[in-house]
């Protein structure tokens, strides 16, 4: 007898707070979820497990952050609006991001490309610093089923089993035609090479297509040139992460200046 048992990761969300968005560059809407790590029996859950930490994921943008549970009063339920979840879940978040949120308003009144020494330098790595992470968990799992190969997957089972259907109904107690069983054979051939290759590239599909414009939006208020990206993603590649090493310049440059405005020009 086989006997399956572990561990596996569990999140459980807890409400709604109030907190600031690096990312969005605001005070936003961000669900707290509990992450734990629970042994399993034939995949039964047994016990509350041993808590890991905690996880806030920004409703606008969905980046994914650290949390402290004791900065907030308490999650909230159902939010009716920002303000009254900032009431209920951390009144003084104004307060506690007081200097940054002065900073972003300067920022969002066109002052982003004005900012010089540590300050820019700080405020053009910080998106790459918190994306980073994702970016890791999605190659060091690159077995991982995304939407795309999770499809591919579905559609290659599905079309095998209505022509196994579709052979069953026009037999009529012959034996099951040939010419079937060598399309189920082909069909099941090209959808497993199809899925296998969605998977190998789900980590490229996903640095391109979620990563990517969450960070072009965390960096276009602060209007960079290329020279700044380009430092950005060789100091990063430097400290060994994917994000500076997969995405290329030329990608990350167009989608920062995707919606410059008419007036505003590389420097």
């Amino acid at each position: 007898m086989i006997l399956v048992w572990g561990t596996r990761r569990l999140e459980k969300r807890l409400g709604c707070v109030a907190e600031f968005c690096p990312i969005c560059r605001s005070l936003q809407v961000f669900d707290l979820s509990k992450i734990t790590a629970t042994g399993h029996i034939y995949f039964v859950t047994l016990g509350s497990g041993q808590i890991l930490g905690h996880l806030l994921a920004c409703r606008s943008c969905g980046t994914r952050l650290p949390a402290n549970p004791g900065d907030y009063l308490a999650p909230v339920k159902k939010v009716r609006d920002l303000e009254a979840l900032i009431q209920a879940s951390q009144p003084r978040v104004r307060e506690r991001h007081a200097a940054r949120l002065e900073l972003e308003q300067k920022i969002l009144s066109g002052a982003g490309g004005q900012l010089t020494g540590e300050v820019r330098e700080h405020l053009l790595l910080e998106p790459f610093q918190i994306l980073a992470p994702e970016v890791e968990a999605r190659y060091g799992q690159d077995t991982t089923f995304d939407r795309r190969s999770g499809l591919g997957c579905l559609g290659t089972v599905g079309s095998v089993f209505s022509i196994f259907i579709l052979g069953l109904i026009v037999r009529d107690g012959l034996p099951f035609p040939t010419w079937l069983i060598y399309s189920m054979l082909v069909i099941f051939g090209a959808g497993t090479v199809v899925t296998l290759v969605l998977l190998f590239l789900g980590p490229r599909h996903f640095l391109h297509t979620v990563t990517l414009p969450r960070l072009a939006r965390a960096l276009r208020p602060l209007g960079p040139n290329r020279h700044e990206l380009g430092t950005c993603l060789e100091r990063m590649a430097a400290m060994d992460f994917r994000i500076g090493k997969k995405l290329r310049l030329e990608k990350l440059w167009a989608a920062v200046a995707e919606d410059r405005s008419p007036g505003r020009t590389s420097r």
